[in-house]
């Protein structure tokens, strides 16, 4: 749509508004009066019409109603006249027969006897306050009607001549405002062929004449615009040679190969160091190239097709050539499109990690056989004990066996020669040995002795199944085990780290269900945790100290709670004492694994929780959540033992 005919339509459309918004308001003022005045004149009519009847209503004289009735029709814009007593009897009417037959409605507006053309209006016939009848009366609207229908047409007319000016006034007024914006349309259709400096010529003072001058200004420096565009587009294209040069330059001296492909999959720099890494793979780097060119080729070939695929921002993956060569594949996605593809040599890298884990693996053993060694050291003192008074009184048993076999040897010949009547110094020996014996004595001590030597057995006998348990389990796959008795087997098979220093308080939930879990990982977890606590005791000395472990559930979890009141663990390090090696003790005390260990045992191989809580000089908290309900996931970290952090 033409500037010239939006012009002409503008203003157009603003006249017909406002001239539509005048010809209603007009149209509904006319109406509004006229008709005030038709529903005034109405009233007044029947009024009056009630108030000459009312004389001859009261007597009666339907003669003279008979006559008003006639003498009022002769009234062109009386349609119809009825008199009606108070009692509802009719006395007099006259008039359009079709109106009289129809039950009577009263109009209060001129829209409501459109339907008919008859105005409704009725007047009660009064003296003083006494109701005596009724006088309704019919009225024609056409006049009235005619009136507005003459108004409406007339405005109308003088609206639409009106318009019509309007149009042709906004034809010119579009045309000498246009005038110049043709000049500016043709001088920017030559712009835009590609002839800057165009000029067009000027006319007038106005906007548009500013806006033509501007055109030709613009039109100018486009000109010059596009002059130092060419020499800058000659200079960039020179750099970017040079560039190219040195990338290349840059690329091939660099020992990683590199591949750099545009965002068609195309090919456009390489370097002789990724041709000799090619030269290992089965594809040749010049039938890579030849396919990069060709999607359907390229992605027959796997993995090569996996340098090629749309891919995050950056990926590295590692591929194993010929001669054990680890080779390291970055992909680095360009911004503009493409994306460059690196190759480096990390054997050596791969070589010394191998190292690191065989080292590592070493010393998680060491650190394993040392928490064996001291276990066994603790054992040992454990069974040393039972075994040393079981020896004593077996010491004792057998002294006390000769004694007594050296007395009934004296009864023996009593009793023999008290069969041949030689009785009586024998008699005094075997008292005199009695006493000396002290035969009561040793009878009672020896089944006391005895009694304690088969308790010694078997807390001989508890600490070595607790050992033989802990150190082989009877699974080695998740399965449901108890936890409580776990709990307290360990604590016997540590018994000797923990028992000069405080006392074990086991606090458990009798209720406690099996939980799913790996058997020999909670046994080193526990082991770890409660050697941990005892060493934080001793560490802080004192009396009356207490380890509590406490075991509780809910409908999902399994809770651990060990609590000593040890050292603590200070703040500055308490977000350090779950990582590898991080250790607090003297060097050869502690090699900081056995926190790291349970916080992999519970977090990565239990899908649980371990969560630390310490205060110094007060003791810690260690709280383990374990899932009741999980799927199984194999052990892969050898454990051993350490202290807190």
């Amino acid at each position: 749509m033409s500037f010239k005919l939006k012009t002409i339509l503008g203003v157009g459309l603003i006249q017909l508004i406002l001239l539509s918004i005048l010809v209603y308001n007009s149209l509904q003022y006319l109406k509004k009066s006229n008709q005030e005045q038709f529903l005034q004149r109405a009233d007044t009519t029947a009024h009056l019409i009630a108030t000459m009847t009312s004389d001859a209503l009261v007597a009666l004289d339907l003669a003279t109603l008979d006559a008003l009735v006639s003498q009022t029709l002769l009234n062109k814009d009386v349609l119809y006249l009825r008199i009606i007593h108070t009692n509802g009897k009719t006395l007099a009417q006259g008039g359009h027969k079709d109106a009289l037959t129809k039950p009577f409605h009263k109009d209060a507006t001129i829209d409501q006897a459109m339907h008919d053309g008859i105005f409704h209006a009725q007047s009660d016939i009064r003296i003083s306050d006494h109701s005596l009848g009724q006088v309704q009366i019919g009225l024609d609207i056409g006049v009235y009607a005619q009136l507005m229908t003459q108004a409406r047409k007339r405005m109308l007319g003088v609206a639409a001549t009106e318009i019509i000016f309007v149009a042709l006034f906004g034809y010119l007024l579009g045309y000498l405002l246009t005038k110049q914006l043709t000049a500016i349309q043709s001088g920017a259709k030559e712009v835009a062929k590609g002839d800057f400096g165009h000029t067009i010529p000027v006319k007038g003072k106005d906007e548009l004449a500013d806006t033509a001058i501007s055109f030709n200004k613009m039109s100018v420096a486009l000109k010059e615009f596009a002059e130092e565009l060419k020499e800058a587009k000659d200079k960039a294209e020179a750099r970017q040679v040079r560039a190219e040069t040195i990338l290349q330059s840059a690329v091939s001296s660099i020992h990683a190969g590199v591949l750099i492909v545009n965002e068609n999959n195309e090919t456009v720099l390489t370097n002789q160091s990724l041709k000799d890494f090619w030269d290992t793979t089965s594809l040749s780097l010049e039938e890579l190239i030849s396919m990069s060119k060709d999607n359907k080729a390229l992605r027959a070939q796997r993995p090569i097709i996996s340098l090629f695929e749309e891919a995050d921002k950056y990926v590295r993956w590692t591929e194993v050539h010929e001669g054990d060569q680890y080779v390291l594949i970055s992909r680095y996605k360009i911004d503009i499109g493409g994306f460059i593809i690196t190759m480096t040599d990390v054997s050596s890298m791969y070589e010394a990690e191998k190292r690191e884990k065989d080292l590592q693996r070493n010393l998680l053993q060491s650190q394993k056989l040392e928490a064996l060694g001291t276990l066994a050291g603790g054992i040992a003192h454990e069974i040393n004990t039972p075994v040393q008074y079981i020896g004593d009184n077996l010491h004792f048993l057998k002294s006390s066996v000769e004694q007594l076999a050296e007395a009934f040897s004296l009864y023996h010949a009593l009793v023999q020669n008290l069969k041949e009547g030689e009785h009586a110094q024998q008699a005094e020996q075997c008292l005199n040995k009695y006493e000396e014996v002290e035969v009561d004595y040793l009878l009672e001590e020896s089944v006391t002795a005895a009694e304690e030597s088969i308790n010694g057995v078997k807390q001989v006998s508890n600490i070595v199944h607790a050992m033989k348990e802990f150190s082989h389990p009877a699974n080695k796959a998740k399965m449901a085990i108890d936890l409580n008795h776990v709990i307290e087997r360990t604590s016997i098979v540590c018994k000797n780290e923990w028992k000069h220093h405080a006392e074990l308080i086991f606090n458990f939930d009798e209720n406690m269900p099996e939980v799913p879990a790996f058997e020999g990982e909670m046994n080193q977890v526990f082991l770890n945790l409660i050697v941990n606590a005892a060493h934080a005791i001793a560490d802080k000395g004192g009396r009356d100290n207490t380890i509590t472990i406490t075991t509780s559930y809910d409908a999902d979890h399994a809770y651990i709670e060990i609590k000593d009141t040890g050292s603590g663990v200070p703040d500055k390090i308490k977000d350090r004492i779950f990582e590898p090696f991080f250790t607090t003790k003297d060097v050869g005390k502690g090699s900081g694994q056995g926190l790291a260990i349970c916080h992999d045992a519970i977090v990565n191989k239990h899908d649980g929780e371990i969560e630390v809580s310490s205060q110094e000089n007060i003791g810690t908290t260690f709280k383990i959540t374990l899932p009741r309900h999980t799927a199984n996931k194999a052990p892969k970290t050898p454990n051993t033992g350490d202290d807190h952090a």
